[in-house]
């Protein structure tokens, strides 16, 4: 990893181009890349991402979208072409979020499935929710998917409330699988037909 001064290397950096992995701090941001973030930061506000002093540069983006603006733009694409919302951190840590009104305590419905795989499969975690609804989708973004969270995304995809999209490109990316837990009423094109990748399937 490479910073342009003390202050990128301080944490105040973004990375631009994943090629070369360079933090860049405000002061040292081109013309261009002041007016992307400045419109990345307007396009973020809208799906729900918000706006924190405290976090870095204004906004509490998600980890990942916080430093690689890659990441950010893929993030905000994906998410203005289904008209989803971030939420943020809440305290039901289940796949049953989606198509549950619970707060805390897990709802994991009739068939009693709870997911709880590994932390390969569970990993890089989101939330969202339709702009003009409810609970849509939470999204995981695993290096590999586990023998037991592949059989778990399995049992979940039989549900008749749930969809799971599983794809080989995710917004987080560097190697990532896209994993998609859906809301079946909020759940796009194709979600529900699950294909193992293997290249990536441990």
């Amino acid at each position: 990893m490479d910073y342009c001064c003390k202050r990128a290397h301080a944490g105040a950096g973004l990375i631009f181009n994943r090629d070369d992995m360079v933090q860049i701090c405000p002061r040292h941001f081109s013309p261009e890349q002041a007016a992307l973030i400045e419109d990345l930061d307007a396009r973020g506000t809208a799906v729900g991402v918000k706006r924190n002093p405290d976090a870095w540069h204004g906004m509490a983006w998600p980890y990942g979208p916080n430093v690689q603006v890659p990441m950010r733009l893929a993030m905000i694409e994906w998410a203005e072409k289904h008209k989803l919302s971030l939420v943020y951190r809440q305290k039901l840590s289940c796949a049953c979020w989606p198509t549950s009104s619970r707060v805390s305590k897990c709802d994991c419905g009739p068939n009693g499935v709870k997911f709880a795989p590994d932390s390969a499969t569970w990993d890089h975690v989101t939330r969202w929710k339709a702009r003009r609804g409810g609970r849509a989708v939470v999204v995981l973004q695993p290096y590999r998917i586990s023998d037991e969270g592949w059989e778990t995304l399995t049992r979940w995809n039989d549900r008749e409330d749930v969809a799971v999209e599983v794809r080989p490109d995710s917004w987080y990316g560097i190697g990532t699988l896209f994993v998609g837990i859906w809301n079946a009423e909020a759940a796009p094109a194709g979600a529900g037909r699950l294909e193992r990748p293997a290249a990536r399937v441990q």
